[in-house]
């Protein structure tokens, strides 16, 4: 395994601790708050984003989430294509990454 490769490896092992640990305090029957951009929570404007699968879901739901439209699904497909080759394929627990120039382009949408 190349550096790059464990190094996004650790990044996402961290990544899904944390969501971990808020979904164990979070209720799941409470409507999830829509994402604010990183800056507002101290992160670099390079930092990734990502986004686990839930059951259910599909990449146009994910993209109305971060996107603002669902019709923005095949950026995220395209970002995830070691991990997908059709919206078909997407499977619950799935760590997904939310494109940056597609983060950028929602959050300058009037």
């Amino acid at each position: 395994m190349r550096p790059k490769e464990m190094a996004a490896l650790a990044i996402l092992a961290m990544i899904s601790g944390a969501i971990i640990a808020f979904s164990i305090w979070h209720n799941p029957q409470d409507p999830a708050p829509a994402p604010a951009p990183l800056r507002e929570y101290g992160y670099a404007e390079d930092t990734p984003l990502f986004h686990i699968v839930q059951e259910g879901e599909t990449l146009g739901e994910i993209s109305q989430k971060y996107l603002a439209t669902h019709r923005r699904w095949p950026e995220i497909l395209e970002a995830n294509k070691n991990l997908l080759s059709s919206p078909e394929e997407l499977k619950p627990d799935m760590v997904l990454l939310i494109p940056r120039r597609a983060q950028e382009d929602a959050n300058e949408a009037p």
